[in-house]
C-alpha cells in the first residue's frame, strides 16, 4: 500500500510533481501553525506531511536521474 502512493507519483510528470510538491510546502506550513496556536488537534498530520513531501522529492530526484522508466 505505501508503495502505491509512490508509483502514483512516479506516473506523474517533472511538472506536476512540482505543484504537488509547492502544494504540500504549503499545507505543511498550515499545519505547523494550526499547531502552533492551538487549533489543530491533530498532531500526527505533520509527520505525515513531511513523510509525503519526501515522497515527492524522492520521484522529482529519480525522474530527473531516470531511475524508474515510468
Amino acid at each position: 500500500m505505501k508503495t502505491d502512493i509512490f508509483l502514483q507519483l512516479l506516473a506523474l510528470s517533472l511538472g506536476d510533481l512540482e505543484k504537488k510538491l509547492d502544494d504540500a510546502r504549503r499545507s505543511l506550513v498550515k499545519i505547523r501553525m494550526g499547531i502552533a496556536v492551538g487549533q489543530q488537534k491533530d498532531t500526527s498530520k505533520y509527520p505525515k506531511q513531511k513523510k509525503y513531501i519526501a515522497q515527492i522529492l524522492t520521484a522529482i530526484q529519480s525522474k530527473k536521474l531516470s531511475v524508474y522508466p515510468l
